[in-house]
């Protein structure tokens, strides 16, 4: 007799229990639920950010196609091209100090003869970019922030003499 009735004063207790632990649980997403008030639409961030590395990749091949034209394959190609580069960069300026593309201020310490190779007639750039972007609301306050580090080859033909 006495195991039936610890059997069910065992079972009593898991009910009790049970209930207890399900309505606390009710309890505390109903009430932290009510805090959430504004939707997160983070989908757009990464198409932002890789069309802007597109619209990057697009200004510099252009001047690093430029640059490369106007300069002849002898012993200073290199520093030629880093002279031509620098100038065709400079018509992006479009006040004191800043370009059409912001990230564009970081070409400016890597350009070095040691980015640079020369291979069939090409002058080839390799390049580093960090590109970011965040999603606010109502413009007050960064939500969600993300960056984008990739690096690129650009190519542009130099100048043939016959």
């Amino acid at each position: 007799m006495n195991r039936k009735g610890s059997n069910v004063l065992a079972i009593v207790f898991l009910v009790i229990a049970t209930v207890v632990l399900v309505g606390f649980s009710l309890q505390v997403f109903l009430t932290k639920g009510n805090g959430v008030s504004m939707q997160i639409e983070s989908a757009s961030l990464p198409e932002r950010i890789y069309a802007h590395a597109e619209q990057i990749n697009f200004y510099v091949s252009k001047i690093t196609e430029r640059a490369a034209s106007g300069v002849v394959n002898d012993g200073n190609a290199k520093s030629n091209f880093i002279t031509e580069f620098k100038k065709e960069l400079e018509s992006y300026k479009i006040g004191e100090g800043s370009y059409i593309v912001p990230e564009f201020n970081q070409i400016g310490e890597q350009l070095d003869v040691s980015k640079i190779n020369i291979e069939n007639g090409e002058i080839v750039l390799t390049l580093k970019f960090k590109v970011e972007g965040a999603v606010s609301e109502k413009g007050l306050y960064d939500i969600i922030h993300g960056s984008y580090v990739y690096e690129k080859k650009f190519r542009g033909k130099m100048k043939i003499i016959v």
